[in-house]
């Protein structure tokens, strides 16, 4: 009889929605168009009833897509502090641990990662689930993004499942990272929303060994009522792609389902020079000579080549130098 009620409501919302009559609106921005590698990306938006009305206490699942269609971010933020619950479904623990489920609280760079995490049903039927995980680095550079389980959890009942190896990149700055879980019905590009907000751990990463771990957090957004945020960057050397992402919202509230996307593009400043002429996919040395070879050239001059001209000012000179030196070592 549950499971017949919730497929209703959850019809009822979907036919509002083919219909334009939905009383649930969700928007999503960013606050700039592009970004380049590591720079921090801030994507930002509003859950609203009837328009106007805040939802003071709603989850955003957020979703996070590179130009090949991948994910690589996957988030659930609040639109408040105080959050209804209970939960038909939630994350009771994440930890990080070694091959054999133990929990372990560091690992090496190149090295691999284990993590489990804890489920809970609390309703009297069962649930379709897919438990994604999004692990980050000390700089919020996300690093991994993966689904660790997608199929039924039974009526109360309880599921632990783990993945291994993640790998920890070779080029991971040392410090404490993050792990971010969220339990949801399906991707948000696909409609899927979270049953519960996300929990998360921090451990470390660190050539030396240490065995401290932390407990299981649940995060809550610091923004304003009905307002939603997320904050990350797009690592160096973590294997990017330039060109369009695609940003994935979606929110399930009472009766009504709201999603909505916007993009960005990801460039690569600095990167001029490489074979035959072609940016090579690194700000090196030879980028930054391409442009000191030409300080001191103004647009008209004999030797004059805009890609030194990063400020776009008609003259090549500390600014621009000082710009590439500054990315040195960015890569994809």
């Amino acid at each position: 009889m549950v499971v017949i009620l919730f497929a209703t409501l959850v019809a009822l919302a979907f036919s509002q929605n083919a219909y334009g009559l939905s009383s649930l609106n969700i928007t999503a921005t960013t606050n700039k168009e592009s970004y380049d590698i590591m720079e921090e990306i801030f994507v930002t938006g509003k859950l609203s009833q009837n328009g106007s009305i805040p939802v003071s206490d709603g989850l955003v699942t957020i979703q996070v897509d590179n130009p090949e269609n991948n994910f690589f971010a996957i988030r659930t933020r609040t639109t408040g502090a105080n959050l209804a619950g209970p939960w038909p479904v939630e994350i009771l623990e994440i930890v990080s641990c070694d091959q054999g489920g133990n929990p372990k609280g560091s690992f090496k760079p190149g090295g691999n990662a284990g993590f489990k995490v804890t489920i809970k049903n609390n309703d009297p039927v069962a649930h379709i689930i897919t438990v994604t995980l999004n692990v980050y680095d000390r700089y919020e550079a996300p690093f991994a993004a993966l689904i660790i389980y997608s199929g039924s959890i039974g009526a109360n009942g309880l599921i632990i499942p783990m993945i291994w190896p993640v790998i920890i990149p070779g080029k991971a700055p040392e410090g404490n990272a993050a792990v971010y879980a969220n339990v949801l019905t399906q991707l948000p590009r696909e409609g899927g929303f979270a049953y519960s907000p996300e929990k998360s751990a921090t451990f470390a990463i660190s050539k030396t060994t240490t065995t401290a771990f932390s407990a299981t957090h649940t995060i809550y957004s610091a923004s304003e009522e009905g307002a939603y945020n997320l904050t990350f960057r797009i690592g160096s050397g973590y294997g990017a792609k330039l060109g369009t992402h695609t940003v994935y919202v979606c929110s399930f509230y009472e009766i009504w389902l709201a999603t909505n996307s916007t993009t960005f593009e990801l460039v690569l400043l600095g990167d001029i020079t490489g074979p035959e002429g072609v940016p090579d996919g690194i700000v090196d040395i030879d980028d930054i000579i391409f442009v000191a070879i030409r300080f001191g050239i103004m647009e008209g001059d004999p030797g004059w080549d805009p890609r030194a001209d990063i400020a776009e000012d008609g003259l090549i000179d500390i600014d621009d130098v000082m710009f590439v030196a500054l990315r040195f070592g960015n890569t994809l």
